[in-house]
C-alpha cells in the first residue's frame, strides 16, 4: 500500500496512462463507471 501521495500519483501516471488520478463525477460518467452509493461519492 502506498502512503506517499507523490508515489501514488506517479504510479497511476506510469501504470495506467490516460486515466485521471482524481477523476470527478463527470469524468467517471464519461468512462462508464457508476457510483456505488457511498456517502463520499455524491
Amino acid at each position: 500500500m502506498t502512503e506517499i501521495k507523490e508515489e501514488c500519483e506517479s504510479h497511476i501516471i506510469i501504470r495506467v496512462p490516460g486515466k485521471l488520478c482524481y477523476p470527478n463525477k463527470a469524468s467517471l460518467i464519461k468512462m462508464g463507471i457508476m457510483a456505488k452509493a457511498k456517502s463520499w461519492e455524491t
